[in-house]
């Protein structure tokens, strides 16, 4: 039976000390920089959690690509569960409650998964977006409808006979669902670009639009602005075959209202974007320089404020390290505080960690939250708790020690992949100078 990884016996690495502020910070006049490269050492400690909690088996590999808030009650995480002896794959979402203990699992079978893209409340229960990828056929986008007790009421596929379809997001409004897919025709001679798609509560398609920016395109976050608009960021190739950072903002039927390309180093990406007061906007994504460190690693987390009147960039981050930073979601709230989640990989010399960095609406750090779980972390989703908490779900390779029950083999170390969350601290009132 699943359970929380701290009834198995195991072996587990947890860093627990805080970390130090590594941001510039311009608190004495609160002027606005615009544009600032910041440079993160690996840290050998990580910052305290509130609680964490590891789901996961010895012989199966778990992890969390999706969550979200259920009210006070607690959250639901969404991924997927491989059994590497019996190559068996099944998409699973589990209830955990506010202080992260699972209380419920759903699991089905599912061979040809290929990624859970999103999970979203609906109608007192919840549905979970993923991608479905049988051999030799085209993809397909594969939608469930879940009722408040976690148990599946229906489920819906939207495909194409003449290409292949990939879900990269997903959001609801009052009118139903709407989701971007990224399509790729069966001719290998044509370049995929994106598609974005209204549906009914049933999950059937009522209309789509397609978007054919550059040579080629791609989308990752879709997300509903205070004017009723919506704004898309992903990435479009231009002629010379660099990617470019690519957001548009759209009417309420997905008509253009602006779009933009922002080139940045030999190639970028927006990952995330979030509508801010104001008529302002937050993207995160990545950026890559020609120039590599001596890891030969020149990737940077890229996070930048927009104003949406005009598409200008008002300010803009770059977050650099030793081991390469990638910048993969953002989160805004009414205190006007940024929060940005960034995943670096591991080295020989240093371990992967996922990073929460509170930024203010002038661009300052105020803290840099550092989170090291094990050998092969990495935080998939960013969402706030109850109380304002961040809570990261994602993944951590963990080592379990087991033992030969009749004693006469030696204690045998495996490894395996652990859906990961925890809620970390957020900014204390009165932390942010500028206001």
């Amino acid at each position: 039976m699943k359970d929380n990884v701290w009834r198995m016996k195991k072996i587990f690495i947890f860093f627990l000390f805080m970390q130090g502020l590594s941001f510039p910070v311009h608190a004495q006049n609160c002027e606005i920089v615009p544009e600032q490269i910041v440079n993160l050492s690996a840290p050998e400690t990580g910052t305290y959690d509130i609680w964490s909690a590891l789901y996961g088996e010895r012989s199966t590999d778990e992890f969390f690509t999706a969550a979200l808030k259920k009210d006070d009650q607690g959250f639901v995480a969404a991924g997927e569960r491989f059994n590497p002896a019996q190559k068996e794959k099944e998409i699973i979402a589990v209830e955990f409650d506010r202080r992260g203990r699972a209380i419920h699992t759903y699991a089905e079978s599912m061979p040809d998964i290929a990624g859970v893209v999103q999970i979203l409340p609906a109608d007192g229960g919840w549905t979970i977006l993923a991608n479905k990828k049988p051999i030799r056929k085209r993809g397909l986008i594969w939608i469930g409808f879940f009722g408040k007790d976690g148990e599946k009421i229906s489920e819906h596929q939207i495909e194409d006979e003449s290409g292949t379809l990939e879900a990269t997001a997903f959001l609801r409004r009052a009118d139903g669902f709407w989701l971007t897919a990224l399509f790729r025709k069966s001719d290998p001679s044509a370049n995929p670009y994106s598609r974005l798609y209204r549906l009914n509560a049933q999950g059937q398609v009522m209309a789509m639009r397609s978007y054919m920016t550059g040579l080629s395109n791609g989308l990752f976050d879709l997300t509903l602005t205070a004017d009723g608009n919506m704004l898309a960021g992903g990435y479009s190739y231009g002629e010379q075959g660099r990617r470019n950072g690519w957001i548009m903002k759209l009417d309420p039927t997905g008509g253009i209202i602006w779009q933009r390309q922002y080139p940045r180093g030999a190639d970028a990406i927006i990952r995330a974007v979030a509508d801010y007061p104001e008529n302002r906007a937050v993207i995160i994504g990545e950026t890559l320089s020609s120039v590599r460190n001596k890891h030969k690693n020149g990737k940077a987390a890229w996070i930048m404020m927009i104003d949406q009147s005009n598409s200008n960039n008002l300010w803009q981050r770059y977050i650099t390290g030793s081991n390469g930073q990638d910048g993969w979601g953002v989160l805004t709230g009414a205190d006007g505080l940024i929060k940005v989640l960034v995943n670096a990989a591991g080295t020989k010399d240093s371990p992967s960690l996922a990073r929460v960095l509170t930024l203010n609406a002038h661009g300052l750090g105020l803290k840099d939250d550092v989170y090291i779980k094990g050998r092969g972390v990495r935080a998939h989703k960013l969402i706030s708790g109850p109380a304002g908490e961040n809570i990261l779900i994602g993944q951590s390779k963990t080592e379990y020690l087991v033992e030969d029950v009749n004693g006469q083999k030696p204690p045998e170390n495996r490894t395996s992949l652990d859906g990961l969350i925890l809620a970390g601290a957020s900014l204390s009132p009165g932390g942010n100078p500028c206001p």
